[in-house]
């Protein structure tokens, strides 16, 4: 697909390299055409760098470094034990944006200040313990008892598993409380899915989605995003990072703390909670089996325990007792 659009055209005609260096770059550039096209389905007539993402109300935004971590995690999902390729096929697309840009084919480069991959030996790293989890959801808590936003934006990402792009393009009608499942339809990066709530996170989000900080904020921007920026608007990214990274500094917490780690979290508390790797894999809607497994990074002690028992059970919901009393009295309250 890409090799037929002008923009490889004249990236091809414009880009200043040697010739076999130029050849390499194409090789590896059909890595991130198979991305474009079998993952984020892309066809051809559709490649459009600058109007390349289409909101609830129309409008179009440029392709941004999003797309680009993105696809630096499916290389580091698909190539774990081929270091080597990652890094070229980074390079070569680094190389393919900049050239556009500099020459002024396209508005925003998105590869700019973009973060090329890394690998962990052991997810255990980046996963946070049981403990920091409940400091994390406990430090949300704090922040806002009333309306719960902070807590079911933590939920959505550390027990749901949602991508960060998921959960910035999740809005209030994917939210389906009678079923207790969240569709995944916008933003995702395979095909369209759904993923089951819990009692916990089908509570947080009831009193979210029903206090009248959250509607009135919705009403203003007609697209009903379920978290939101303080206009209503879509979160961006950076916003969401920062969040994240407050929460986890106002917990505490001395590790490095994003979207991505609470989705790694999930996977890891599903799985110490003796959930199966298939499971975990359908929940995180992952293609393959192998990428679960590197997220979940077992022991064979925990395969043992895993095999032995794989209902699903209640993942988080002994993270933060005091919270779950707080819905119970409000659930009585109603009752009354």
């Amino acid at each position: 697909m890409l090799e037929r659009t002008h923009y490889y055209k004249l990236w091809c005609e414009r880009i200043r390299v040697r010739p076999t260096t130029l050849e390499r770059y194409k090789r590896e550039l059909s890595i991130f055409d198979r991305f474009l096209t079998d993952i984020k389905g892309i066809q051809e007539g559709d490649f459009d760098i600058d109007n390349f993402y289409i909101d609830a109300l129309g409008r179009t935004y440029p392709m941004d470094r999003e797309i680009i971590e993105e696809f630096v995690e499916y290389l580091e999902d698909e190539y774990a034990d081929r270091p080597s390729v990652p890094q070229n096929c980074f390079s070569a697309v680094k190389s393919f944006f900049s050239t556009l840009k500099k020459n002024g084919i396209i508005q925003v480069d998105p590869t700019l200040n973009a973060t090329g991959p890394k690998f962990y030996h052991s997810q255990r790293r980046i996963s946070l313990t049981h403990e920091e989890l409940q400091k994390l959801v406990e430090a949300a808590e704090r922040k806002d008892p009333f309306t719960k936003r902070f807590v079911a934006l933590v939920l959505v990402m550390a027990h749901a598993g949602l991508r960060n792009r998921e959960v910035r393009f999740l809005t209030r009608d994917r939210v389906d409380f009678f079923h207790n499942l969240l569709i995944i339809d916008k933003g995702q990066k395979r095909a369209p899915g759904t993923v089951q709530m819990s009692p916990l996170l089908h509570a947080t989000l009831k009193i979210y989605l029903d206090h009248d900080w959250w509607k009135r904020l919705a009403s203003k921007s007609g697209a009903q995003y379920v978290f939101m920026a303080e206009r209503g608007e879509m979160i961006k990214l950076e916003q969401l990072i920062a969040i994240v990274k407050k929460l986890a500094n106002e917990a505490g917490i001395a590790k490095s703390v994003t979207p991505h780690v609470l989705r790694y979290t999930a996977a890891t508390e599903m799985y110490r909670s003796g959930v199966h790797p298939a499971i975990i894999r359908r929940h995180l809607r992952h293609k393959n089996e192998n990428t679960t497994l590197r997220y979940i990074h077992p022991t064979s002690k925990e395969d043992r325990e895993a095999l032995e028992n794989f209902s699903m059970k209640g993942v988080l919901e002994g993270v933060c007792a005091a919270f779950k009393r707080d819905i119970k009295g409000r659930a009585s309250l109603k009752r009354s």
